[in-house]
């Protein structure tokens, strides 16, 4: 762990599950009985993992469902991106 590690409050019965996520992502993190979660992030990246991982586990299914339902939604991707645009489908061996 690095001197100073960054401290996630959560609740303490997600923290197992928070921790196993992080620690198969590679993300170094610890925490003993009693005490919070600690991570280390080193980029961007790691903390954007961090993010995900948590509002995965601490958000509601209502939200998540809006969440994913906002990411199903094709309308700013260009036609030729896409199944749906009216064209026919592009071949990824041609």
């Amino acid at each position: 762990m690095s001197i100073n590690p960054i401290v996630i409050a959560v609740n303490w019965q997600l923290r197992w599950s928070i921790y196993q996520r992080l620690t198969l992502l590679g993300i170094s993190c610890r925490y003993a009985p009693h005490q919070p979660l600690e991570v280390e992030v080193h980029s961007p990246t790691t903390a954007l993992y961090i993010w995900s991982v948590v509002r995965q586990l601490t958000a509601d299914r209502a939200t998540l469902v809006n969440w994913l339902e906002r990411c199903w939604q094709l309308q700013d991707i260009p036609p030729s991106l896409n199944n749906w645009g009216g064209g026919e489908p592009t071949s990824l061996n041609s």
